[in-house]
């Protein structure tokens, strides 16, 4: 065949290998990017896993601390607030949280 005819088909045989090795290229490179999305998920769902971990660990340990004016002017309240404290506390356990509750009351004047 004569070079004028088989010219285009050269070219457009040679484009089409160029294509070919773009798409090809391209499709390397999204799998590429999938593998370190899909690490990257991994590696959250790891962190969320060690903090969900962690938070069930401490869920039982309660610290509560309970600070109260006793000077005279709230002589009236003192009492109201005992109550009050002494519900919340049975509230806490009886949630079944505070396994390790630890109180503290401070008195001030």
């Amino acid at each position: 065949l004569p070079s004028e005819l088989l010219s285009p088909c050269n070219t457009a045989i040679s484009n089409f290998g160029e294509e070919l090795d773009n798409a090809t290229k391209s499709r390397e490179e999204l799998a590429a990017k999938l593998r370190r999305c899909r690490l990257k998920r991994r590696m959250r769902e790891s962190s969320i896993k060690k903090v969900l971990d962690k938070l069930d660990a401490v869920e039982n340990k309660i610290d509560v601390m309970f600070i109260m004016d006793a000077s005279s002017s709230m002589r009236s309240y003192i009492r109201s607030a005992k109550k009050t404290i002494r519900k919340i506390v049975e509230k806490i356990k009886a949630d079944g949280k505070g396994k390790d509750l630890r109180l503290g009351f401070v008195a001030y004047r």
